[in-house]
């Protein structure tokens, strides 16, 4: 059955309609959504019953394509953008997500593998920076 399903990603005739004394064969068509993969044929009984994917099973996509990927220090990442309301402190909220982060990362310790949030880019060291200018003429 799997070679059948990979089979009907290519270009294949869908069935044949039998009219009189010709025999006609449906367009061809690929594989594009989960609709597609319940229409396939995957065997045959007898007299040319076909039997499909939907009739045997169910089929759910459950996996979304992968549009990026980050790598931090050669490892795959997850990356996550932390961003300030309007009108709130720059300075204030990245240290109240440091904060946040160690927190978490106690926790993720003793998960699996150890996961661990880390800050890549911490853009309030440019506004402490100017701040600090600004004080210290």
């Amino acid at each position: 059955m799997a070679s059948r399903l990979g089979s009907a990603g290519e270009n294949v005739p869908l069935g044949k309609v039998n009219e009189g004394k010709q025999e006609l064969f449906q367009n061809v068509r690929r594989i594009q959504n989960p609709q597609d993969i319940e229409q396939t044929i995957v065997n045959f009984f007898g007299n040319d019953v076909p039997t499909t994917i939907s009739q045997i099973g169910k089929v759910v996509d459950t996996m979304e394509d992968e549009k990026t990927r980050t790598y931090v220090n050669g490892k795959k990442s997850i990356f996550l953008d932390a961003y300030k309301q309007s009108g709130s402190n720059s300075i204030a909220v990245v240290k109240d997500l440091k904060k946040q982060i160690e927190q978490i990362n106690s926790e993720l310790e003793r998960e699996v593998g150890k996961p661990k949030i880390k800050m890549i880019r911490d853009t309030s060291v440019w506004i402490q920076n100017n701040v600090d200018d600004v004080r210290n003429p």
